[in-house]
């Protein structure tokens, strides 16, 4: 496809242009596009037809090219200049090719192109040319063909109609490459897929002679996909196994109205390359390509599962014994120790964690209080829900009621939403209440009513002295 056909023309000078120093021979032009290509593809093809582009139109150079929209380049495919074949990639801001990619259209300069581009470099001597974008069939620019030449270029129709000929015939191909690379992306994408697969995958032909296997199939029949493909896999099944899945196929393929796929019901016993047995779930799918029929089938090796599993049951028990060998060793995170107070404390613990009951923390500033605290939460059965800490010395008096029980939009001057308190938040987990002593009277009333309603809450609170669970 080439673009909309508006043929600009564009030059610095009010003069007319020269006549061409050759006249163009239609016949001839049509011969060297037709024979000179038919036998070709690829860059050969693009190769043939530039060559015999620029020798139809008596130019001096040829070149069709790929358009790389990201970078906003352009790569000669194919260049013919002054007899031999060149390498061109070139920018196409400022360019008469830029030109022809941004407006989609044919442009002709037929004299003094370079005066009218100074910008564009001209190692050639030209002063003519011409150029038409190539397109995609929605439309998109994916290159474009252009010829220049050092003599003027009249804009006559025949020479237009020639080049659009040859365009035409550029952009078939420049479509047809880029629809086989798209083809060869979704098969290696395919590939990649099916290749990286954990299941074991195994393509079938009618006669139930392997055709492809993947790295997984490699695997479990210990044996590499050269020698596998070819082989009849029956030869990969118990002996049993190779009637039993021909006649599973058969039924399978005998209605149009069963399903394509269909899982095996108990599965295949296989056979890896050594003789070994194994079970393995199976489903199988038919499908067809180039009129040929094929079946697919997934094979997942049962006793990897069950090595699986028994791996997580001989993991699980050994976590079991060496949590119950921490726990005897005293360790409770972070706290650490083998004094006989310390222990008549982390004994406590134990003892409360098990309870919803409120607990107090008599010490000192500096004795670990909140760690002893985390070390409740961290053995009580709200061990999932969150442990939520407020040091309610820091908490402003007038905002001590909202902090902790929340408020609803509007309750107070700058209550401009609803918000949730601390204890919501520690809905069904642990409140760790510091500096609780801090607290006006009033709060505290409150907080003896929240903490012991059976909200299913566990509040802490500590101030001077020793350890005391209650």
């Amino acid at each position: 496809m080439i673009g909309p056909g508006t043929t600009v023309v564009t030059s610095p000078s009010t003069n007319p242009p020269a006549p061409s120093a050759r006249p163009l021979d239609e016949q001839l032009a049509l011969r060297l596009l037709f024979e000179g290509t038919a036998r070709e593809t690829g860059e050969a093809y693009f190769q043939a037809l530039v060559q015999n582009l620029a020798k139809a139109l008596g130019t001096i150079g040829a070149w069709v090219t790929e358009y790389d929209p990201e970078r906003r380049r352009l790569r000669a495919l194919a260049f013919w200049l002054d007899g031999k074949f060149i390498a061109w990639e070139q920018d196409i801001e400022g360019t008469m090719c830029g030109e022809v990619i941004d407006h989609a259209r044919l442009v002709l300069v037929p004299n003094r192109a370079f005066e009218l581009f100074p910008g564009q470099p001209d190692p050639f001597g030209a002063v003519s040319y011409m150029g038409v974008p190539l397109e995609e069939t929605d439309g998109t620019i994916i290159g474009h063909l252009a010829v220049l030449d050092t003599r003027p270029m009249p804009e006559e129709p025949r020479l237009l109609t020639v080049f659009q000929l040859f365009a035409q015939r550029a952009a078939a191909e420049l479509q047809r490459l880029r629809a086989e690379q798209r083809v060869r992306e979704r098969e290696e994408k395919l590939a990649g897929v099916v290749d990286g697969a954990m299941d074991a995958r195994i393509e079938l032909d009618e006669s139930l002679r392997v055709t492809h296997v993947n790295a997984a199939a490699e695997r479990i029949f210990g044996s590499t996909g050269g020698k596998l493909v070819g082989t009849d896999f029956s030869r990969l099944l118990a002996a049993e196994e190779g009637p039993r899945l021909r006649a599973f196929v058969d039924k399978l393929d005998a209605g149009a109205a069963t399903p394509g796929s269909a899982w095996i019901p108990g599965g295949l016993r296989a056979r890896t390359a050594d003789g070994a047995e194994f079970p393995a779930e199976a489903t199988i799918a038919r499908h067809r390509r180039r009129d040929k029929l094929f079946h697919t089938l997934v094979l997942r090796d049962v006793n990897d599962r069950v090595r699986a599993e028994e791996t997580i049951r001989a993991l699980t028990a050994q976590t079991s014994v060496l949590q119950e060998q921490v726990r005897a060793l005293g360790n409770f995170g972070d706290i650490l120790g083998r004094s006989e107070a310390l222990r008549r404390v982390l004994q406590d613990v134990e003892q409360v964690a098990d309870t919803d009951a409120s607990v107090l923390l008599l010490g000192e500033t500096g004795t670990g209080k909140e760690l002893v605290a985390r070390a409740i939460h961290a053995r009580s059965a709200r061990r999932d829900k969150p442990l939520v800490a407020v040091n309610c010395a820091a908490i402003p008096k007038d905002l001590v009621e909202s902090e902790l029980f929340g408020h609803e939009k509007g309750a107070f001057t700058g209550a401009t939403a609803r918000r949730d308190g601390r204890f919501a938040l520690a809905d069904g987990g642990t409140i760790f209440l510091d500096e609780l002593g801090e607290l006006p009277t009033e709060i505290q009333v409150k907080l003896l009513r929240a903490c012991g309603n059976g909200s299913g809450w566990t509040g802490f609170a500590r101030s001077e002295g020793g350890f005391r669970p209650t």
